[in-house]
């Protein structure tokens, strides 16, 4: 009896290792169907509701409505796209490096950025690097800079920055104004052959947009 009940705990304990999850880590590879559900399952993401336009959870933001957007921020969008263009995701590893764009505007020229779309930039940079995927910071100079201002090692100037970008990808994407926000459409693209390797989009509520504040805002005290 003993006998059988150690081979059957023997089993029990094979099974698990079999079919227990794989890291990210533990393959070069990423499959993006199993990395997208894994990180899913650890990482809450928005409820529905807060993907409703606005004018949909009136009902919902009356009284405590405030407060439901104070906990929930762009980056809680960003995370859902990025769970979104996980899926579809072919021939991106762990050393495949991607280079991070600022979102502009689909009615510009796409040479003016806004603090939504270097915001929504920031918080991929922080999402891609969750998902193991290598990311190439590229505004970083080779030096720290010491002025009385401060000391700085990021700079928007071209000519303080490397000439060569190792990128293999990109990933960047437009924002069109909704009378409920902002429509966010995001995609990872190749850079030799121009071709979208994934794409998402999703509507971020006007109340979670309107929490960013320019820095040039006087605040007061707290």
């Amino acid at each position: 009896m003993k006998t059988a009940f150690f081979i059957l705990s023997a089993l029990a304990l094979s099974s698990c290792s079999h079919f227990g999850p794989r890291s990210a880590k533990q393959s070069n590879n990423i499959d993006p169907q199993v990395f997208a559900d894994s990180i899913a399952s650890e990482r809450q993401v928005a409820a529905p509701i807060a993907f409703q336009p606005v004018r949909l959870t009136s009902k919902f933001t009356e009284g405590g409505g405030a407060s439901q957007y104070q906990s929930i921020t762009i980056q809680h969008y960003v995370r859902g796209l990025m769970q979104e263009m996980a899926v579809s995701m072919q021939d991106i590893s762990e050393q495949t490096p991607v280079a991070v764009a600022s979102f502009i505007y689909l009615d510009t020229d796409f040479n003016q950025g806004t603090l939504l779309g270097n915001q929504i930039a920031e918080s991929f940079i922080h999402e891609l690097h969750n998902f193991g995927i290598k990311v190439l910071d590229y505004k970083v100079t080779d030096y720290i800079r010491v002025t009385p201002q401060g000391d700085f090692v990021y700079s928007r100037n071209y000519e303080e920055l490397g000439g060569n970008l190792p990128a293999q990808y990109a990933v960047g994407g437009t924002l069109s104004r909704h009378r409920d926000g902002v429509l966010i459409n995001a995609r990872m693209v190749e850079f030799s052959s121009k071709t979208v390797v994934a794409s998402a989009q999703t509507l971020i509520p006007a109340a979670v947009i309107n929490a960013l504040i320019p820095s040039l805002v006087v605040l007061p005290a707290l």
